[in-house]
């Protein structure tokens, strides 16, 4: 499903920037969208159903969360990870289960609030400076024929030794700085002093990239200094519902000023 289970399961829409669906041994999938597709809100969120058949529920428990670890989506955020671990809980395995079992597990599922993954979002930064530098020797090389220029070196030489700096990124939405050192070997990103994960799998979705690690989506753009409220830096100066719905009042008017926990709208 097209949800996050680490906010409440909320219904996550967007375009499937990626979507890599199992195929096996008796492994089935029904699906109606594709790569490119958009998850809207005017629909239900299942992306695709996947089914596995074994001569025990053991044997087809294993063959299902086996499927779904080899399931890839990117763009809205999904379920995928939380059912895998559900198929892997022992009680679950056993047959110990009941209505509430979800609700006394929920963390050990991977539900809930959890940390950010550095790891991961220092990737999707490090992603973000391989493609600009790639860009910027694709316009060198357009701009100028000399073999020898230093504007075709992509070395980040410069006169007063170590270039480290401090790029300023948005993680999932919220601001962050990741350190970015520059050597030799290219550039070495670290995000909350956590270097770039080699198991991340990064995908493109125009200015944002989408990083997959471990089941967990984490999206990585550069911060965009246009428009900068300064009175509401922490928040950007917007409101943002926190799921899709029908504005059935506002109680405000373009021009008004507003106090902090004024009612704007009913949603």
């Amino acid at each position: 499903y097209a949800e996050d289970p680490e906010h409440g399961f909320l219904p996550s829409t967007g375009r499937l920037v990626a979507l890599e669906l199992p195929a096996g041994e008796a492994i089935r999938v029904d699906t109606g969208v594709e790569a490119g597709a958009e998850v809207t809100s005017f629909y239900d969120p299942m992306i695709a159903k996947i089914i596995a058949h074994a001569s025990t529920r053991e044997q087809a428990l294993a063959r299902l969360t086996e499927a779904l670890r080899r399931t890839i989506v990117a763009g809205p955020r999904t379920n995928t990870s939380f059912l895998a671990a559900l198929c892997e809980h022992s009680n679950f395995l056993s047959g110990r289960f009941d209505t509430a079992f979800i609700d006394r597990h929920l963390h050990e599922l991977g539900a809930g609030s959890r940390r950010l993954d550095a790891a991961a979002a220092a990737a999707g930064v490090a992603h973000l400076i391989a493609r600009e530098e790639d860009r910027i020797a694709r316009r060198a090389a357009l701009l100028t024929t000399e073999p020898f220029s230093p504007w075709k070196t992509n070395d980040s030489f410069q006169l007063t030794g170590k270039r480290d700096v401090s790029l300023p990124v948005m993680v999932d939405g919220e601001p962050h700085a990741a350190r970015v050192e520059f050597g030799e070997g290219g550039a070495r990103v670290t995000l909350d002093n956590m270097e770039a994960a080699e198991d991340a799998v990064v995908f493109e979705g125009g200015e944002a990239v989408y990083v997959l690690r471990k089941g967990r989506q984490t999206v990585v753009r550069l911060k965009d200094f246009d428009d900068v409220d300064v009175e509401h830096l922490d928040d950007g100066g917007h409101m943002k519902a926190p799921m899709s719905g029908k504005v059935i009042a506002v109680y405000v008017q373009k021009g008004d000023w507003v106090e902090k926990g004024q009612r704007v709208a009913i949603i």
